[in-house]
């Protein structure tokens, strides 16, 4: 559901977290995934009820516990099955191929 942000002169208005929650309303309307899965800054996603991965024994591709992969469930019913490595699409890696200017 990222990256999300909010330019700076309309931070601290709700709209970061209105977007993240419009997320997990379309995910859950279109049936997509009961979980969602992220890296962020846990000061800020544990707010809006994201826990992190450790709870639910999910680590990273290179299997550890990382702080900032957070868990949120959009299904509590899920909250015993999950467990495992998370993944992030590739498309994350082209962002590392992004020459610094």
């Amino acid at each position: 559901i990222g990256p999300i942000s909010a330019l700076p002169q309309y931070q601290k208005l709700g709209i970061g977290r209105k977007l993240v929650y419009h997320s997990f309303d379309v995910i859950k309307s279109l049936k997509l995934s009961p979980v969602v899965i992220i890296y962020g800054d846990p000061r800020y996603y544990g707010r809006l009820g994201f826990r992190c991965g450790e709870k639910y024994d999910i680590t990273t591709r290179s299997d550890y516990f990382a702080c900032s992969l957070l868990v949120y469930l959009l299904d509590e019913s899920f909250h015993d099955k999950l467990a495992g490595k998370f993944f992030e699409s590739p498309i994350f890696d082209e962002f590392n191929n992004i020459p610094n200017e």
